[in-house]
């Protein structure tokens, strides 16, 4: 066998270390937060934004931060999260827009955490970090960043569980952002949101979409950049791989714009916003071309997309907004075949009507031609809500907590939730006996919804159980890490939690979460204590770990909840139970963090 270079030996001793000290890091992190950030009172002024988890501020958020400053002048104060590379781009981003005094803080770091923790309103297009905790008082809205196209959350097997703190966002938020009724049900599946979340799901248009009706703009950005008489192009893929699926991504993007770029006329541009591993790939290669260019950087993507024509994507979600502009589309999917094998898209209620190629030849010929499909059952299906004052309508609403009911999802009816908690099951064999017993169950008893709860660890352990998982039972993701103070984490590690961190940890991962009933399969877990204390849920270990057992308890926890003959739960809890879905407590209804 090779012998390992003492480089290699020293990065792998490190990454050890790094992976066995990380809970203790984690740990001294939270004492400081649960110890003073969550002690120091909310800022009702201030509002942090999170976007794309401190990658890039854009789109909707940015869109937002416009339309709050100009409606509420100097009354609130932003503070933006960062991390990486992503300091340079943001503060470009602000710094261009007139937001030299946000202040930007690293979103995972100390500095990060106290900002989110003291703000009255937050927002996101993505999720906080797992260390912070919501707490009552603050306002949270989620605008997400596309209608989706490609597969997500559950529909994804690779993603499973790695969506754990996606789902814990869509959990905490008080306000969900869908542009349509598509998106909110794909999003809702995906997240297995259905029947769990208590906040205020808002169908609206997206305030970034907002710039395409801006006629004015797009002047002004054709003479910025010198495009007036040019017939501007605008291609925006999909991130991939540089090789995935066999197929090597760089030399086909290479081979296509070389073609392009020499057959292209002189009035004819293409800006390309590709993953910078691509633009450095084809510098290294001394490729220069006439006509296509970078994506400028100095401002923000959709407002120089509006000064387009056309329109060149493949499964990005950004056809679904670019389509207001009633300009048109063409997608460009080379890699279709490999990439609904690898990836997978969602079957669309109503078709796509843009021209589809696959060769560089065809592609430009399809960009030079005019519009000749009609994209009416397009608009109104996936974009029926977007106008110039989407942006202005929504911070209206967010920063007034409150959005008029013609825009909110009625809730839906109210059903029993029951969540079978199996943590990190050792057992696989038994997890797919249990899950496939209570699915059957479950096809005769249509009033409850099941839940399986399951920590990412078991994931790796045999993801196949859980792609194979019956569709009567909806995933909740837990990440399955303790987030607590250096003190509980030594108790803990003896198998003592203390009641401090199941108070604490309960915020943090459980905030806006109702159960019904919990039936415990871990055996007593720290994690499934956490349950146990959630207010209105009746909660059950079944300490014999096998189908009948499961059956058993799952037969008699539906009768209890439905026809109330459970003698061992006080007659308040039958009486919570059983009130309509609105009646309950939504997110943020814990009444402090201990």
């Amino acid at each position: 066998m090779k012998s390992l270079s003492p480089a290699h030996l020293a990065k792998s001793a490190v990454r050890s270390f790094k992976s066995k000290t990380r809970p203790l890091v984690r740990s001294v992190r939270m004492s400081v937060v649960c110890g003073r950030f969550l002690l120091q009172p909310l800022d009702e002024t201030k509002i942090f934004v999170l976007g794309r988890e401190g990658s890039e501020l854009a789109g909707n958020l940015l869109r937002l931060m416009l339309s709050i400053r100009a409606l509420y002048g100097d009354r609130f104060t932003f503070v933006a999260g960062a991390r990486g590379q992503g300091f340079v781009r943001i503060r470009k981003m602000l710094d261009t827009y007139g937001f030299d005094d946000v202040r930007l803080v690293d979103s995972v770091k100390l500095d990060g955490l106290r900002e989110m923790e003291t703000a009255g309103y937050l927002l996101t297009d993505v999720t906080f970090p797992n260390g912070f905790i919501p707490r009552k008082g603050q306002f949270i809205l989620n605008t997400w960043h596309g209608t989706p196209y490609k597969r997500m959350g559950i529909d994804t097997p690779s993603y499973r569980l790695a969506s754990d703190n996606m789902q814990r966002n869509f959990f905490m938020a008080d306000m969900l952002l869908f542009p349509s009724v598509f998106c909110r049900d794909v999003m809702a599946g995906a997240y297995c949101l259905d029947g769990l979340y208590r906040g205020n799901m808002v169908l609206a248009g997206y305030p970034r979409n907002s710039i395409f009706f801006d006629t004015g703009s797009r002047d002004l950005t054709r003479a910025r950049y010198g495009l007036a008489g040019k017939k501007v192009w605008a291609y925006l893929p999909t991130w991939r791989e540089a090789r995935e699926g066999g197929i090597d991504h760089l030399q086909f993007l290479t081979d296509t714009f070389t073609r392009l770029d020499s057959t292209m006329a002189e009035d004819e541009v293409l800006f390309v916003k590709i993953h910078n591993y691509f633009l450095a790939a084809m510098k290294d290669l001394k490729l220069s071309f006439r006509h296509i260019r970078p994506w400028p950087e100095d401002v923000e993507t959709y407002e120089f997309l509006n000064a387009a024509d056309t329109l060149v994507t493949d499964y990005s979600s950004v056809f679904f907004d670019f389509a207001c502009t009633r300009r048109k589309i063409v997608r460009y999917t080379y890699d279709e075949e490999t990439y609904l094998a690898t990836r997978g898209l969602y079957d669309l209620p109503a078709h796509l009507p843009f021209p589809c190629v696959k060769t560089p030849d065809d592609l430009l010929a399809a960009m030079r031609s005019e519009k000749d499909y009609d994209d009416t059952a397009f608009m109104a299906a996936y974009c029926p809500w977007d106008g110039p004052d989407a942006s202005d309508r929504l911070a209206g609403w967010f920063i007034e907590r409150k959005a008029p009911t013609e825009v909110l999802v009625a809730p839906a009816k109210k059903r029993p939730l029951i969540l079978l908690y199996a943590g990190c099951v050792k057992d696989r064999q038994a997890l797919q006996v249990l899950t496939n017993r209570a699915a059957h169950l479950m096809e005769n008893e249509t009033n409850a919804l099941l839940y399986l709860g399951i920590s990412r660890a078991a994931q790796a352990a045999f993801p196949d159980v859980l792609n194979a998982l019956p569709d009567g039972i909806r995933l909740f993701a837990f990440l399955g890490e303790p987030f607590c103070r250096t003190t509980d984490l030594v108790l803990l590690a003896a198998g003592r939690p203390t009641d401090r961190y199941l108070g604490t940890e309960r915020h943090r991962a459980l905030t806006g979460v109702h159960f019904d009933a919990v039936l415990d399969l871990s055996g007593g877990t720290p994690e499934a204590r956490l349950f146990q204390g959630l207010p209105c849920t009746r909660f059950r270990q079944v300490s014999q770990l096998s189908a009948d057992a499961v059956e058993a308890a799952l037969l008699e926890t539906l009768t209890s909840l439905t026809c109330g003959s459970d003698p061992s739960v006080p007659e308040k809890i039958l009486q919570t139970v059983q009130k309509p879905a609105e009646d309950l407590p939504l997110p943020g209804y814990y009444n402090s963090v201990p």
